[in-house]
């Protein structure tokens, strides 16, 4: 899955994908962005140097096998290709924020958010992405004040 992820989120140039997945990729980074908190440093590494610092944990999931028949491995042992997801969860959650927030950032440059047709739901997302993971909404008057001016920026869409 995280090879998936990679070759879609980062190898693909976003215009070639529907508008309709670029929607997803922002509705599941403003999930993702509530469950595990931004790293300002690791985000401003490049991709590539992030994958092999700070993704070390699962880089020997980047690799693709091809299957050559039904039961590649036979000995109960899992095949490359698979993922036990309780033993990694963190680290997946982690690479699959830092690939969606890559793929926005180029989905942003290639200006195609202009290119979608704003849904009432889609405010939503936008309010998620202001809060702050690390603040409870109500005792910070920062974290309510970003609610509030996503608020007022979705109603004027």
């Amino acid at each position: 899955m995280p090879m998936l992820w990679l070759d879609v989120l980062v190898e693909i140039d976003p215009s070639v994908l529907p508008i309709t997945f670029s929607k997803a990729v922002l509705w599941s980074l403003s999930r993702l962005s509530i469950v595990e908190a931004q790293n300002s440093i690791e985000m401003g590494l490049p991709i590539r140097n992030w994958l092999t610092t700070c993704a070390a944990d699962i880089s020997d999931l980047l690799g693709w096998k091809l299957p050559s028949g039904s039961d590649d491995v036979g000995d109960g042992k899992r095949p490359k290709n698979s993922v036990k997801v309780t033993t990694i969860c963190t680290p997946l959650i982690r690479m699959l924020k830092r690939l969606a927030v890559h793929f926005v950032v180029r989905m942003d440059q290639g200006e195609l958010q202009k290119q979608w047709t704003w849904e009432p739901r889609m405010g939503e997302s936008l309010i998620l992405l202001l809060v702050d993971p690390d603040d409870f909404l109500c005792s910070c008057s920062s974290s309510l004040s970003a609610v509030f001016s996503g608020l007022r920026h979705a109603l004027k869409l």
